[in-house]
């Protein structure tokens, strides 16, 4: 075993460690820069390799899939996106969390730093992930909470959602808020109740809009709010607007109980007193508490069940769970009868139809089987075009009416998003067919 290395204080370890994850991180963009150089180069020529991918699995056993992961991380996170320099911001991140980062869009890497570890932005990616398979037109027909319509600004939606789903989160904001208007110190106290590792991201779910998360860096930096369905989308809010919020939902309430009751129409239940166990043996180790916060997604609800019409039962039909009971026997002889009787030139005649046929038992008026089955797919296709039609028209709608809400509270910004709605779905609408294009 190799002799250990003395650090004379934890600043000292801790400078080293900094300098060696540093090291990691832009090694791994060094080695994607000349992968690169090899791909897009002359370099290997006189090598007797004819690519990057044979080269680098001869030399270094690296497969294709790992020589395109380097590329790809120096593609991102070095400066300019082709160089040997990793950006500052990504500074002391490992192989695996840049790897992970990958797949986040840029709006949301941008909001990641070094504290952040591999099992916190795999649950940022999964946010991200669960909320890709949410369509627009899916977010438009969930409509929006009636309280929250009324607010002029997603930051306001935002915190007001985070409020409801975390009621503690509420009750120590509302303490942190009350100890008086000293803002620097206010910020400080409410920093420390988001965000009691100094960073978070904090993820709600809002109704008619997706998901967002509320990041935060510090007392001394404004929170931000990043949509994830468009990530290049931010606002932001400040410590100081935070604190009106928490005020506004205060006023004219003595507690924390009745401000969150009268605000959420739901009790705010009283903290359980800790109970200290007797004389402990040992003292209980600090729990981590994660820098990440999932969205809360509501169940959504229970369908009433609806009983099912029973369609007309033909004369001579025999019901489906007569037949399963029915003998075998019994059921071939059964079958042969709802096949059809035949008339007196072979040809058959359905059960129950026989009055259907001409005077000399010809079923004239019955329509080929064939032709039977292209107009059941046919008229399964109008009504899948109907239905469809009906739920763009409901989205159009409600879009327009966000719109002139948007307008009329001068939330010019979610205006034109609700234009931009209604602009798609306009567009899906003309490639339906039209209703007489559907009956012809």
């Amino acid at each position: 075993m190799g002799k250990l290395t003395n650090y004379s204080s934890y600043r000292e370890y801790k400078q080293a460690l900094d300098t060696e994850l540093k090291q990691t991180a832009e090694g791994f963009v060094r080695i994607g820069y000349l992968l690169k150089l090899a791909r897009e180069t002359d370099i290997l020529a006189g090598s007797g390799y004819a690519t990057v991918n044979e080269f680098a699995q001869a030399e270094y056993g690296l497969d294709k899939s790992q020589v395109s992961r380097f590329i790809h991380i120096n593609d991102r996170f070095s400066e300019g996106g082709f160089s040997d320099c990793l950006q500052e911001q990504y500074q002391g991140m490992g192989y695996a969390k840049l790897a992970l980062m990958l797949s986040l869009p840029d709006g949301i890497t941008e909001e990641l730093t070094p504290a952040y570890s591999k099992s916190e932005i795999t649950a940022i990616k999964e946010e991200v992930e669960a909320e890709q398979q949410v369509t627009d037109i899916e977010v438009i027909l969930e409509g929006q909470d009636p309280v929250q319509q009324a607010m002029g600004s997603l930051e306001e939606r935002a915190v007001h959602q985070l409020l409801m789903d975390e009621p503690e989160t509420f009750r120590k904001l509302y303490q942190a808020a009350g100890h008086g208007a000293d803002w620097e110190k206010m910020a400080g106290r409410m920093q420390e109740v988001l965000a009691p590792n100094g960073e978070a991201m904090k993820g709600v779910r809002i109704r008619g809009a997706g998901r967002f998360f509320l990041s935060i860096k510090g007392a001394d930096q404004e929170i931000t709010l990043v949509n994830v369905r468009h990530p290049e989308e931010k606002g932001a809010i400040s410590w100081q607007e935070l604190g009106r919020m928490i005020f506004g939902y205060a006023e004219g309430h003595a507690s924390a109980e009745e401000a969150y009751e009268a605000a959420f129409g739901e009790p705010l239940l009283s903290e359980k007193p800790e109970v200290a166990p007797v004389q402990p043996e040992k003292k209980p180790a600090q729990r981590k508490i994660p820098k990440v916060t999932k969205a809360k997604v509501p169940e959504p609800p229970k369908a009433e069940p609806v009983q099912q019409a029973q369609e007309e039962q033909l004369p001579g039909q025999t019901d489906i769970t007569d037949f399963i009971n029915m003998p075998e026997g019994e059921k071939e002889e059964d079958h042969e009868e709802q096949e059809g009787k035949t008339d007196s030139e072979g040809s058959k005649v359905p059960a129950g139809r026989e009055d259907a046929a001409g005077p000399e038992g010809h079923a004239e008026d019955t329509m080929p089987a064939g032709e039977v089955q292209q107009a059941e797919i046919r008229g399964m296709h109008q009504e899948l075009a109907r239905q469809r039609r009906k739920e763009y028209e409901t989205a159009i709608h409600l879009a327009a009416e966000e719109l002139l809400n948007y307008v009329d509270g001068g939330a010019y910004g979610l205006a034109r998003e609700s234009l931009n709605d209604i602009a798609k779905f306009l567009g899906e609408l003309e490639k339906l067919p039209l209703a007489e294009e559907e009956e012809g």
